[in-house]
């Protein structure tokens, strides 16, 4: 039966086993190397999608682009994705080149699963948990669109640094709040929120980690006091940053007026409710689909009543004690979106839900814990290893098939469209006049939001420098492999 009772305590008799130190080298190129293969079709094909025609096209026409892109990037909010684009456009000058982005994005991605791993291994999980745990972190669908898409690709490194800032926090905190160490958590952390808010949401899926350790028989009073502190701490930490980070855009707003700031992004939002039932409804909904694009309802409510109820067998304590950590842990989920809730915009993107499906994917793996541990203590490791060995084989298959059926075969596909109408093979009316796919004339199986399966030419910015590159011979058409529609 499942049970609630009282464990025993550990009144230090027993000095309890620290875990096994994880490797580096082995981990990180077995990890690598998952990810290459997974990824290795975004690396495979000449492509771009979207915004990555625009920005190549600028990079080759205007001269004072760098400056003009980073404008922008402040009056967005993240000045440093202005200057890593910058930087990444001296380089890429086709269509061809853009892998190199990818590639990037691919190594990035294993770095951040290398990250994820090395934490959960430390904190008490066995390696092999922590191994195919970090794979289903590092492939949810904002990280696929982020390899996919070359000028997202470095979107990934946020949460790498948001990763040192929960280090540093926790270091901090253990050693009486000591002001360097905070200071230099609180750096990171700004640059990860100038870097891009949604994946630099991935610093409460490691404190989670840290705040929801394994600890067998703890002195429960006492271990709850120690995550009240860890989580001031890390609130302390993502405040401060986060009110810099609004003090930057502000002053850009002011250094270069708000003519070109999109309304709603650059408003924090008044409808508090109304944002409420938004997030539930639209984020929360795809979040707890993971993998499952076409994103159903009734199955994030299965998936979140699991958790519910998994949590609690897993938190320590009597009633009371679990009820508050459990409430503790559902607080990290809006938190894991918070930069996205607080403003008025209510466009929902896989993008934007980085931190938030990675959170929930842990809080999978924690409910899976405590619901093996009551029926099955003894067999409770070898049952959770299997399960998170399957759900990385899954997840890996799965984002596999989505960046290829997504994005690498239909902008091959569209590519060679219209290299075929500007050839004039279809008559000198199409070669001065191309038609261009419309939104829903997608060549995936289905199109969702503004990243899988969506036409780039459907978007009123990317004609012109489609053609333009074209014209150029600036995308190697001949590299462009014929392709079959995964509808077919």
């Amino acid at each position: 039966m499942l049970s609630l009772a009282k464990p025993e305590l550990n009144l230090g008799d027993e000095k309890p086993k620290a875990p096994a130190k994880p490797g580096f080298w082995i981990p990180f190129c077995l990890l690598l190397g998952f990810l290459f293969f997974c990824f290795l079709p975004v690396l495979r094909q000449d492509y771009a999608f979207c915004d990555d025609f625009y920005y190549l096209a600028r990079s080759i026409r205007a001269e004072d682009w760098l400056l003009a892109v980073v404008r922008e990037a402040l009056l967005q909010g993240r000045p440093v994705d202005g200057l890593v684009i910058d930087l990444s456009f001296l380089f890429i000058h086709t269509v061809g080149n853009l892998v190199w982005l990818r590639l990037a994005g691919t190594v990035g991605a294993a770095c951040l699963a290398f990250c994820s791993y090395r934490l959960l291994a430390n904190t008490g999980w066995t390696r092999l948990q922590a191994f195919c745990l970090a794979l289903c972190l590092a492939t949810v669908p904002a990280l696929q669109v982020y390899i996919s898409w070359a000028v997202a690709s470095s979107h990934v490194f946020p949460a790498l640094a948001a990763y040192f800032a929960v280090l540093l926090t926790e270091r901090a905190a253990n050693k009486g709040f000591k002001i360097p160490l905070m200071l230099a958590a609180i750096i990171c952390m700004f640059l990860s929120v100038g870097f891009y808010q949604p994946s630099a949401m991935f610093f409460w899926v490691f404190a989670a980690i840290l705040l929801f350790k394994p600890v067998e028989n703890p002195v429960v009073g006492q271990r709850l006091k120690e995550q009240a502190s860890l989580l001031v701490a890390f609130f302390s930490v993502f405040a401060t940053a986060s009110l810099l980070e609004l003090g930057v855009f502000e002053w850009a707003k002011r250094y270069f007026g708000t003519a070109a700031l999109l309304p709603q992004r650059s408003h924090l939002t008044t409808h508090i409710a109304a944002k409420v039932h938004w997030f539930i409804v639209g984020p929360l909904v795809d979040a707890l689909n993971f993998q499952r694009l076409q994103a159903s309802p009734r199955v994030a409510l299965v998936i979140g009543a699991f958790i519910a109820i998994g949590l609690l067998f897993y938190f320590k304590g009597n009633v009371y004690q679990r009820l508050v950590q459990w409430a503790a842990a559902l607080c990290l989920i809006p938190l894991s979106y918070l930069p996205n809730l607080a403003i008025a915009e209510d466009f929902v993107t896989y993008r934007t839900e980085a931190g938030l499906t990675a959170l929930l994917v842990f809080y999978v793996f924690l409910a899976s814990a405590g619901i093996t541990q009551a029926l099955n203590k003894p067999a409770c490791a070898t049952v959770l290893g299997s399960l998170t060995a399957l759900a990385a084989g899954i997840s890996l298959t799965l984002a596999n098939y989505n960046v290829n059926a997504f994005f690498v075969v239909p902008q091959a596909l569209e590519l060679t469209l219209m290299k075929s109408q500007l050839a004039g093979d279809f008559g000198p009316r199409f070669k001065s006049n191309p038609v261009l796919l419309k939104r829903d004339d997608t060549l995936a199986p289905f199109s969702r939001y503004d990243e899988f399966g969506l036409p780039s030419l459907c978007q009123p910015w990317v004609p012109d420098p489609v053609i333009f590159l074209f014209r150029r011979g600036l995308i190697e058409s001949d590299r462009i492999e014929s392709a079959h529609s995964p509808r077919e």
